[in-house]
């Protein structure tokens, strides 16, 4: 089951193959209206003759019950043959033992039960019926009893139950105002119920009243945890957390939430399954609502206690809130990415540290504005975190800052108009676009929709509904940051570039530098053909996307490798050089897209002369 929650409108949930339905019971429902018989004309003496009453239904006109040795108009009703029905003269009670002139009394009540096997609030109860059982005779009597309006269901109901109580008689001689179950209709259509069940008959106590209420409208946060459904925050009640019934995600007891309180640390955003606890995100604090269970072996404990973890940390990006296996829960925090680890019960406890340190310039430019709309997700297939943030006063997320889980590394991706991420069971990453992609040329081409972040390369596809192309690939460049070496007013000759990178083919890599802010000097690398040929590199039949390969070999291994450039510069205060990978021959290499190849820069070297010192400088790649 998933859920669709904004903190402000009715939650919605989409079950498999099932379309969107409301989520949780938001309103009770209305009472039915059992239908007094009049007199005895619903009443019948027992005995193998046939009776016969017509009763009008106010929506189906005339109903007409023959009951007795046979049954026929009214099967559809579910009344058995010779039904004694519900009263104190029923179960074989005969004239001689029986107080005829007693009332009997009854009220009912309805709940509602939803896909998910949840039942919903109780209603109010009916107005109270009552009759006399005037008729004189040794038989045993039959009664049954119209209810009408019973009330139908919002969408996704599946069944709705029955509830009512034994005979009451005057309310201080009969069987109590108790309700019990009574049938189950397993449809969310009909509204008429014939009811001919005895007391005896009856099944076990009604809900109270309070077992299950109407849950807050805007929740804004939702975890499955512990076989219960627990939903917080939100415009109705921004403070509180509340969970079911065990079971039942939609079944949520009046007293079950949690007050987080204390408004100085913000209104709840998020919760998210860690180890053995929950976590409670609020905007400048994380609480844990933790299991009973870990801590007493009592039977009448509730199921969870409130816990707080650390104060003055918390969140202002919900969706930044990702749970990597072997790693624990990172989020996106006011001054950086934090990680939380450990278990509750473990040796250490919680443990929370900072890991973006390195890319501090990075989250001084994020908008804390816009801090909501920033979203992320980790990619098992490539063992990375990618969180999507807004930076430089942009509205949505601009920039993606990736943690490179096995390398403890990160770097940052530009272009990707992100604004939503999933992940595939095959461990690729889907997002959504809400922006033209980097390289199109025209709005036509805006590729705002879906797409899988894959090995493809090239930015998606544009076109008509008839036929799609190819949009170009991304560049495949690296460009440094201006560099002074930490002396900006110090002369200095660069002499030698050494770069640590892994290719994909027969490519070469070209080195374009500049110097005091202007002019370009273009050296480019020798040919390296990294890779051999070799006939088992070649695919035949059918390929995935549709690529053409024709003569050209496809090579299907990378390789690492070092490159170096000798640099003849003259004296620069400031340095800055790119690197682009070309197919092919350098000499004949241009900024023509359709020959750029595909690198990965690792680190790089660079070695410099100031007067008669020798520097060696190796910062590391963001």
């Amino acid at each position: 089951m998933a859920l669709i929650i904004n903190g402000r409108d009715q939650p919605r949930k989409l079950l498999s193959g099932q379309r969107l339905q409301p989520f949780g019971f938001h309103e009770r429902p209305a009472p039915p209206t059992p239908i007094n018989h009049g007199g005895s004309s619903g009443v019948w003496p027992g005995g193998s003759g046939d009776h016969t009453w017509t009763y009008k239904d106010s929506e189906t006109g005339e109903i007409t019950i023959r009951t007795g040795g046979t049954i026929q108009t009214q099967t559809s009703f579910g009344i058995p043959n010779n039904a004694t029905g519900p009263g104190t003269n029923d179960d074989g009670a005969t004239a001689a033992s029986a107080e005829f002139g007693l009332p009997s009394s009854f009220q009912y009540a309805v709940s509602f039960v939803s896909a998910t096997g949840s039942e919903g609030p109780l209603s109010t109860r009916s107005m109270v019926i009552s009759f006399e059982c005037d008729v004189s005779s040794s038989q045993p009597v039959r009664v049954v009893i119209p209810v009408e309006d019973i009330p139908i269901g919002p969408d996704g109901t599946m069944a709705r139950r029955i509830y009512r109580t034994k005979d009451m008689q005057t309310g201080t001689m009969g069987a109590g105002s108790e309700l019990y179950f009574l049938d189950e209709i397993p449809n969310n259509i009909e509204t008429l119920y014939m009811d001919a069940c005895p007391d005896s008959q009856l099944g076990s106590l009604a809900q109270d009243i309070w077992d299950s209420d109407v849950m807050p409208l805007g929740v804004l946060a939702a975890a499955w945890f512990r076989n219960r459904m627990l939903v917080g925050g939100g415009a109705q009640h921004p403070e509180r957390v509340y969970y079911s019934t065990a079971g039942q995600p939609e079944r949520f007891p009046t007293n079950n939430y949690f007050d987080v309180g204390n408004s100085q640390n913000g209104d709840v955003v998020h919760l998210q399954p860690h180890e053995d606890v929950l976590l409670v995100f609020r905007r400048h604090a994380i609480d844990i609502i933790v299991p009973s269970e870990l801590t007493t072996t009592s039977a009448t404990a509730p199921p969870f206690y409130l816990s707080s973890l650390v104060s003055g940390i918390g969140t202002a990006s919900p969706r930044s809130v990702v749970s990597i296996p072997g790693l624990g829960t990172i989020f996106l925090a006011q001054d950086g990415f934090y990680v939380l680890t450990g278990q509750h019960r473990g040796e250490k406890g919680i443990r929370i540290s900072r890991i973006s340190d390195s890319i501090g310039a990075w989250i001084n430019r994020v908008n804390k504005v816009s801090a909501a709309k920033a979203c992320a997700t980790y990619n098992s297939h490539d063992q990375e975190y990618w969180c999507q943030v807004p930076v430089d006063g942009s509205q949505y997320p601009s920039i993606g800052l990736v943690y490179h889980v096995a390398a403890d590394a990160w770097s940052v991706r530009t272009g990707i108009p992100v604004s939503a991420f999933a992940q595939l069971p095959s461990g690729h990453t889907v997002f959504g676009a809400h922006a033209p992609a980097a390289g199109s040329a025209t709005a036509d081409d805006a590729n705002q929709g879906l797409f899988v972040w894959s090995a493809v390369d090239q930015w998606g596809y544009s076109g008509t509904s008839e036929s799609a192309s190819k949009v170009s690939k991304p560049t495949s460049k690296w460009k440094s940051v201006w560099l002074d070496f930490g002396e900006p007013t110090v002369a200095k000759k660069i002499t030698r570039i050494t770069a640590d990178v892994i290719t994909y083919g027969d490519n070469s890599v070209t080195l374009d530098y500049y110097i005091n802010g202007e002019g370009l000097t273009s050296k480019s690398s020798k040919p390296t053909r990294l890779q051999r040929y070799h006939p088992s590199d070649s695919i035949t039949g059918e390929t995935m996307d549709s690529i053409v390969l024709g003569s050209t070999p496809k090579f299907r291994d990378r390789r690492r490798a070092q490159l170096r450039w000798d640099i003849d510069s003259t004296q620069c205060h400031s340095f800055q050089f790119q690197l682009v990978s070309y197919l092919g021959d350098p000499k004949a290499a241009t900024y023509d897209e359709s020959t750029l190849s595909t690198f990965r820069l690792i680190g790089f070297t660079i070695e410099a002369t100031i007067g008669d010192r020798k520097i060696v400088w190796s910062p590391g790649v963001e």
